[in-house]
């Protein structure tokens, strides 16, 4: 399964792992209390979250992490099935995949994946006032297709989080994407906009989006 890692660390002794593939979306959790019914597993866990929060420590990178905390889950990885052909990709997957979510628990000295039943929320999107965004163009996520980064000759991979997209009228736009809690920091970006001067009708202008 090809696949993409977006990792995202509580800094104490919580992980949360998300790994985005094949339009699917993986999360895989585990607390330190999980794992407490095996002191084994439960130092690895700690060390590895140490070598996270250094990128590198005693011989040991963040991939120790990746490869630790995936190997439970590996054979759910195994039967998602990629996509027929070079099919292109929509704003709407990324926004809102189907997501598939876990907890790393011990289970009589081995590290098993449960999966997790708790209501699953994007981490993108914040409410507004309708009137905060009325005069700009609207979109909705299924008619944004996501642009794919091109790969340098040199140099490490560009990143997968995507940030440039066509939309449906033909336009080549940027793409920044709004995580929940940055409502303010949103706000104050339309209220720039509206005060600037008019542009040039071939640039485009912040755009919203809808779920629904």
């Amino acid at each position: 399964m090809e696949r993409r890692r977006i990792h995202v660390f509580r800094w104490d002794t919580d992980m949360e792992l998300i790994i985005m593939g094949n339009k699917t979306c993986f999360i895989v959790r585990s607390t330190e209390a999980y794992l407490a019914d095996s002191p084994q597993l439960q130092e690895r866990y700690l060390f590895l979250l140490e070598v996270a929060r250094n990128f590198e420590l005693d011989g040991h990178t963040v991939e120790d992490l990746y490869d630790w905390a995936v190997e439970p889950v590996l054979p759910v990885f195994r039967i998602i099935q990629p996509p027929m052909g070079e099919e292109p990709s929509f704003l709407h997957e990324y926004l809102f995949p189907t997501t598939l979510a876990y907890t790393l628990r011990a289970d009589s000295g081995r590290l098993t994946a449960v999966p997790d039943e708790r209501e699953i929320r994007s981490r993108f999107g914040v409410v507004l006032p309708v009137d905060s965004f009325s005069t700009w163009p609207c979109f909705h996520p299924r008619e944004i297709q996501l642009v794919p980064p091109c790969s340098p000759a040199i140099g490490p991979p560009p990143s997968q989080t995507p940030n440039k997209v066509l939309m449906s009228d033909g336009t080549v736009a940027f793409l920044k994407l709004i995580h929940q809690g940055e409502k303010s920091i949103l706000k104050r970006e339309l209220e720039t906009y509206a005060k600037s001067k008019p542009v040039p009708s071939a640039t485009r202008c912040p755009s919203r989006v809808s779920k629904d």
